[in-house]
């Protein structure tokens, strides 16, 4: 099945029926042939890795091996576009769970996403975006997510950039430096009543850190949970996934905290990559032991000789608030990983999924009840806020309207930041949504993203 467009449009033409795409509304590309979007199959495998291993620099057939290991991985979700005998463009579809406060968002995350140099520009990236989202769309997910380096054609598929993915960077001396005072911000929401004695925190031996044991594995899957179960991006791990993770060493240690006054019991742990803390969770009732873990990596990247160290960004959001605030004087420019982008696949799905959410904010700003309904392009949808219960049904339902682009903008972006993006039908309408939708650091793991694109 093929969907024309314009001739000064791209073309996608579908050679699987299931393929068959949607409406179109992309900005107008050069391109002066059809461009053709079909699924790939075993036998593309070669071409896929040779395509990955120019766009991907350091991609090895092992690196790619680990790849089709990975328990999420389906042939069946990779697309690409051929031109002559060969293949120029590529992405991978992989459903994911991601947390949103207390709730789960079913989302599907584009990866090895790639595109030979000599095609770039030409509506290559936008035709395997279009078909991408609408195989989304027929797969049931409420999101769409993806990380890039390239935010152009994003933009041209009105994609919302929800944040610029980098680490924070300071040099190991600075981090040391302020420690201290970082660890007595965290004591004040400390729940260890221990803690709040000024005892020279250098002289306690309570805490100690030691490389990280397979036969661990729960312990690190049960701190994850925790610290990061009301993240908002954080992807929900499988226990296949985790194996997956663990086995793919996209790291070069992992350090565990542990408690000896209470039988050397794990109460955290760090991931590290080189001078990169790519990953810690310390349960938050050991404040001291959060202190320990940063101070020896900052430690070990001295006696390393390393002039810079990166923590994130995947870190539990109230820690980096206050390493970013104790810090924001001595960081170092970093490097940008990429873009994060989102984009709603199913504005119903996507509200439906993070109810609990809503309900918590609506008791948090005091609102009883009120009806509101999220008007897009496309899709409508209204919900009925009770006693911090909320229904969702399809459709627009209510007079309190909002007329908006893209519910992931208003959704992450916040109400505020959306205002020029927004119709509101009247100001209790305004206060409604500014109390439902407000700005969160939504925010991806680094040590996924190793893995995946190592």
């Amino acid at each position: 099945m093929s969907v024309s467009m314009n001739p000064r449009d791209f073309v996608i033409v579908s050679k699987d029926a299931s393929l068959a795409s949607g409406s179109l509304t992309a900005r107008p590309v050069r391109a002066a042939e059809s461009i053709v979007v079909e699924k790939a199959n075993t036998g593309d495998q070669p071409l896929v890795y040779e395509l990955l291993q120019t766009v991907l620099s350091g991609l090895s057939d092992v690196d790619f091996q680990h790849l089709l290991d990975s328990p999420d991985y389906r042939a069946d979700l990779r697309l690409i576009i051929r031109h002559e005998r060969k293949i120029v463009g590529h992405v991978r579809l992989q459903p994911v769970d991601i947390h949103f406060g207390q709730d789960v968002i079913p989302t599907i995350d584009l990866v090895e996403f790639a595109i030979l140099p000599e095609f770039q520009n030409a509506g290559y990236a936008e035709a395997l975006l279009c078909e991408a989202t609408a195989q989304a769309k027929r797969m049931g997910a409420a999101l769409i997510t993806a990380l890039h380096d390239a935010p152009q054609p994003f933009q041209n598929q009105f994609w919302t950039e929800v944040s610029a993915v980098h680490p924070l960077v300071m040099s190991p001396r600075d981090l040391l430096a302020g420690l201290p005072t970082y660890l007595e911000c965290i004591r004040v929401t400390s729940e260890d009543e221990n803690t709040s004695a000024k005892a020279d925190v250098l002289l306690d031996t309570r805490y100690g850190i030691r490389p990280w044991r397979f036969n661990e594995r729960e312990i690190l899957i049960k701190l994850y949970k925790k610290e990061f179960a009301q993240n908002y991006g954080a992807r929900s791990r499988s226990p296949d996934y985790w194996d997956w993770l663990l086995e793919r060493r996209a790291f070069h240690r992992i350090l565990v905290v542990v408690d000896k006054d209470a039988k050397d019991k794990i109460v955290g742990f760090g991931v590290v990559r080189r001078n990169h803390l790519v990953e810690f969770a310390v349960d938050s009732a050991h404040p001291i032991a959060k202190f320990r873990l940063l101070r020896r990596f900052a430690l070990d990247a001295l006696e390393s000789e390393f002039h810079a160290v990166g923590i994130g960004p995947n870190i539990p959001l109230h820690d980096r608030f206050i390493l970013h605030d104790v810090l924001s004087t001595k960081q170092q420019p970093s490097r940008l990983v990429g873009h994060l982008f989102a984009k709603v696949v199913s504005a119903n799905k996507l509200i439906r999924a993070i109810k609990k959410e809503i309900g918590k904010r609506c008791v948090a700003a005091g609102i009883a009840s009120g009806q509101l309904s999220l008007e897009e392009p496309n899709e409508s949808v209204s919900l009925e806020v009770n006693a911090g219960k909320v229904k969702v049904r399809k459709g627009a339902n209510s007079p309190n309207r909002i007329m908006v682009q893209d519910t992931a903008r208003l959704l992450l972006a916040g109400f505020q930041a959306s205002e020029s993006q927004i119709q509101v039908a009247g100001r209790p309408t305004a206060k409604l949504a500014q109390a439902l939708f407000s700005n969160v650091p939504f925010e991806r793991s680094a040590w996924d993203d190793l893995a995946g694109n190592e």
